[in-house]
């Protein structure tokens, strides 16, 4: 609401749900993910439910050989592996992370779950296919050119830039 030059909010909002507080959640998120289960409707929530499996299992099974795997069964829509076989390299779980975001890729959860060491989780979704997932080729990304430790030396994670 405009007050002469300046503007300002106006509390007195008969019609309004109020003031939203941030003890009540993050609504915004919650609208977001509302409306996006809203648009894909029933089958389309249950299609990409099953390509993020497919994509999880097929990530997993692409990055088995790289990382050490504490937990070989197959999976959901998530996976834990770990990177403390990268160690005698001088890389750590972080290094990694933020090696992916150099190339563009969202950087997974770490150090999570706090019973495997060096761990890494990645959470696939359904949106595309196993092509999307395709820069996992023969190894890592973070491995290519000389090496993991060759990487995390020469090429810092550089947030905001894309490839």
């Amino acid at each position: 609401m405009k007050r002469g030059d300046a503007y300002g909010l106006e509390f007195a909002r008969p019609q309004s749900v109020g003031r939203v507080h941030s003890f009540f959640g993050n609504f915004g998120v919650l609208v977001r993910a509302y409306a996006y289960i809203r648009s894909l409707g029933p089958d389309g929530l249950a299609e990409i439910s099953r390509e993020a499996i497919l994509n999880a299992n097929y990530l997993l099974r692409r990055l088995t050989g790289a990382y050490d795997l504490p937990f070989d069964r197959p999976c959901m829509h998530e996976f834990v592996l770990s990177a403390k076989n990268l160690r005698k390299h001088g890389v750590r779980t972080t290094d990694v992370a933020k090696r992916l975001l150099d190339f563009g890729v969202h950087a997974p959860t770490v150090y999570f779950p706090l019973i495997v060491e060096e761990a890494i989780m990645v959470e696939t979704d359904g949106d595309g296919d196993a092509a999307h997932a395709r820069p996992v080729r023969g190894r890592p990304a973070a491995h290519r050119r000389g090496g993991a430790h060759h990487a995390r030396r020469r090429h810092p994670a550089r947030r905001g830039r894309r490839r």
